[in-house]
């Protein structure tokens, strides 16, 4: 799937490699930052590829901005 995506967006030979090689080398990245760090909530739909390959993870900004999971109240915002 993830080599279909990369072969549609990118046309030449060079750009494939070059998508396929951002593509391992972000994910290496992202494996080894997610597990120092501690990640959680790792599931596939908050994992996204570029069209060149570069892997990123989706951030929930729905949890930021949510006050009912903290303590804080209206009245202290």
């Amino acid at each position: 799937m993830i080599d279909s995506y990369l072969h549609e967006n990118n046309k030449t030979e060079a750009d494939y490699e070059r998508a396929v090689d951002n593509f391992v080398r972000s994910c290496a990245g992202y494996c080894v930052a997610s597990f120092v760090l501690g990640l959680a909530d790792r599931h596939s739909d908050n994992i996204m590829v570029t069209k060149d390959g570069h892997l990123f993870r989706k951030i929930n900004s729905c949890l930021s901005y949510d006050h009912s999971h903290s303590n804080i109240s209206d009245s202290d915002a």
